[in-house]
């Protein structure tokens, strides 16, 4: 029993260390950078930049960070492909894990847009920021063509983030030339290829020989 009491003693003195160290490790929205405006294209041309730190101002290397899209129904993501830089966390969100500084950056592949609070920001869990969804692709038919370029020339003079393509609180012609001498024609990368059957037909016609 004498053996045990230095034991439980070190456990107790401890013990507040490994649950500081530990709540430290925890994603803080407060110290964690978080790009204001959220671009998506179908090219993928955009970034989405976050910083992960906990309540230290310390960066969470290897934290897992989700964009949900869940909430934004006119936001389309592009089919999977190989190329993508990040995975799929459902079929409307996507996930990414921070790097040795703490950082992640998102180029989605996507269309549409999403106005208000629609798009959601986490952490290992921990919710990070709401974020206006913006596009050059306006309607969501992942490609960016002649209707898109009406759409946002109807947006010109507003303050509507979904049209703000270069992240300056005003929808202006800047944005419109962005849309067309930038990104006018682009469209997503080719899916995934549909795998070939012709193992299953060959297994078939050596059963059925």
């Amino acid at each position: 029993m004498k053996r045990l009491i230095p034991l439980l003693v070190l456990v107790l003195t401890l013990s507040p260390l490994i649950v500081s160290a530990a709540a430290l490790s925890v994603p803080s929205p407060s110290n964690s950078s978080i790009e204001p405006c959220l671009r998506v294209c179908p090219a993928g041309d955009f970034g989405f930049h976050i910083v992960v730190r906990d309540l230290a101002s310390n960066p969470v290397v290897g934290s897992m960070v989700v964009i949900d899209f869940c909430g934004c129904s006119n936001v389309v993501l592009c089919p999977v492909s190989t190329t993508d830089p990040y995975l799929r966390a459902s079929p409307c969100s996507i996930r990414q894990v921070t790097d040795a500084s703490g950082s992640v950056n998102f180029p989605i592949r996507a269309g549409g847009v999403c106005g208000g609070a629609g798009a959601v920001v986490y952490a290992d869990g921990v919710l990070l920021a709401y974020r206006s969804v913006a596009s050059p692709d306006q309607n969501g038919n992942l490609i960016v063509d002649g209707p898109d370029v009406a759409l946002l020339a109807a947006k010109i003079g507003s303050g509507d983030p979904t049209g703000d393509l270069d992240c300056d609180g005003l929808v202006t012609q800047a944005d419109s030339d962005i849309l067309t001498h930038v990104h006018i024609g682009h469209l997503c990368p080719p899916p995934d290829p549909t795998p070939s059957s012709r193992t299953t037909w060959g297994r078939l016609k050596t059963i059925y020989r």
